[in-house]
């Protein structure tokens, strides 16, 4: 592992952030680590379950319930599945909240479109 960044496997963390302010010596006082997943299935919810924040972009309604009930938040399933593209969803424990991310023209030209879902008929 170099700089905190692991080793690409679906699933598994993409980068253990350890905070290195701890004492000297000493053990840091807070760590994080991000999962990134392609897509959600209910093989993911002991992963989401664990989670202290989910964020989703324009999820299917099938990974909206997947969240929705991992984190025990039910309310959160009918407003994620209705996300636009460019919108996100955060879910905690606590809540859920959503806002836009419109990307630049520059970002629409380099990476195109940001929808996931296939288009809708």
């Amino acid at each position: 592992m170099a700089d905190g960044v692991l080793p690409d496997v679906p699933g598994q963390p993409a980068a253990d952030v350890p905070d290195d302010a701890g004492p000297a010596g000493g053990p840091a006082s807070w760590s994080t680590t991000l999962t990134v997943l392609g897509q959600l299935t209910a093989d993911s919810r002991d992963l989401l379950a664990g989670a202290d924040l989910v964020l989703v972009q324009s999820p299917t309604p099938a990974e909206a319930r997947t969240v929705a009930a991992a984190l025990a938040r039910p309310e959160a399933e009918l407003p994620l599945s209705r996300l636009d593209p460019e919108e996100i969803g955060a879910v905690t424990r606590h809540g859920v909240r959503t806002w836009s991310s419109a990307p630049t023209s520059v970002e629409r030209w380099l990476i195109g479109a940001v929808d996931r879902r296939p288009p809708r008929r």
